[in-house]
């Protein structure tokens, strides 16, 4: 009879036969002998599939299938895993490169007692941070923790308690993801895997950062080619929506936290972008609304943004005093340039502490279980 594989990699591909090759050249180099490499393409037109099909001769445990046509990162998924043999699942973009120490830190992590979901250390090419594990930002948007920020930082290179991980590589038992429902199918595009993270902790068991698990990922590259800011916003209300009950919680504490930092003398400062929106909408009622924004792009500086002016991070010193800002997805980025001109100005972490996103996911299991499935896996006929 034969042994069931250490691992199942599952692959969803879509087009980007140059990243997709890359990638499998380095799992040739650097996954386990006993892993097994499900392939599951979605329809690509660019001699992907035909690739996908030598590759399989190569690496002896190797499943593929085609779907025919794009049917969703979290479709593709749920079929990949559907068809896989291994007690271990790890679900990987096509657009990142293994590295030797990129898979055996997840196979020891998965036997830890109380672990759920778990991801590794992710680089951009330069090796600055792409993933350390996801945070939330206040009123409960996710974000990358450590964005940008070099690999000798301190903060991303310990193990770690967090509140979600990237879909881009994130590891889970079988019998944990099937107990959970799956990826919820109704994502089409983004937060299918802060969804999963969230009935995790509901359940009662930790999601993880691993830092010694390390892999490069060239964020994006492939869903770049079809995204657009329609997908992007209806994928973002159906995860409002579906955890309404959780961003209400999470608001509540959120302003509670805003207004211990803040006075009606205070200049507020804060990024642009979805953050902002978030924060704005929250705390419009509450008159507490910036008094300018600020952005790391040149050509945004000047133009109006919610009404409000759009300054550039050096314009902060110019300001009345005490100034506050508070930052963008790109914190790092404004953080240095305000380091580097000296700029005196508060900083104010927009994040929700860990422990009380946990608290909240937990006090409330009936509720955040993997009853809150909205749309049932697809099954192959």
């Amino acid at each position: 009879m034969k042994k069931k594989p250490a691992v199942s990699l599952i692959i969803p591909t879509f087009n980007n036969l140059a990243c997709t090759s890359s990638f499998l050249a380095s799992l040739r180099a650097s996954a386990p002998a006993d892993a097994e490499i499900v392939l599951v393409d979605n329809g690509s037109l660019d001699g992907t599939a035909a690739y996908i099909l030598d590759f399989q001769k190569t690496w002896e445990d190797t499943k593929v299938l085609f779907l025919g046509r794009n049917r969703g990162y979290s479709v593709a998924c749920n079929l990949g895993a559907s068809i896989s043999s291994s007690e271990n699942l790890i679900f990987l973009n096509n657009d990142m490169i293994a590295t030797p120490k990129s898979f055996t830190p997840y196979l020891r992590e998965l036997r830890t007692p109380n672990v759920g979901a778990i991801g590794g250390r992710l680089l951009f090419p330069n090796r600055s941070i792409q993933h350390a594990g996801m945070g939330l930002f206040l009123y409960g948007h996710p974000f990358h923790k450590d964005l940008l920020k070099p690999t000798a930082d301190h903060q991303n290179a310990h193990r770690r308690v967090v509140c979600g991980i990237t879909g881009a590589c994130i590891g889970i038992r079988r019998d944990l993801f099937l107990k959970m429902g799956e990826f919820d199918e109704s994502f089409e595009l983004l937060y299918q895997d802060i969804d999963l993270c969230f009935r995790v902790i509901a359940s009662g068991r930790d999601v993880t950062y691993l830092p010694a698990a390390e892999l490069y990922h060239l964020e994006a590259a492939t869903r770049r080619s079809f995204q657009t800011d329609a997908m992007v916003t209806r994928d973002w209300k159906r995860f409002v929506a579906k955890w309404s009950r959780f961003q209400k919680s999470v608001a509540r504490k959120s302003t509670e936290m805003l207004k211990k930092e803040i006075s009606e003398s205070t200049f507020l400062v804060w990024g642009t972008g979805r953050l902002s929106e978030i924060i704005a909408e929250n705390l419009k009622r509450d008159r507490l609304l910036p008094d300018a924004f600020v952005n790391s792009a040149e050509d945004q500086w000047g133009r109006t943004f919610r009404n409000r002016k759009i300054i550039s991070p050096s314009d902060i010193k110019s300001v009345r005093h005490p100034a506050i800002l508070i930052a963008s997805m790109y914190q790092h980025e404004i953080n240095e340039i305000i380091r580097k001109q000296g700029i005196s100005c508060r900083i104010l972490q927009p994040e929700i502490p860990t422990r009380l996103v946990y608290e909240i996911l937990r006090g409330n299991r009936a509720t955040f279980g993997s009853s809150t499935i909205t749309k049932k896996p697809t099954r192959l006929k």
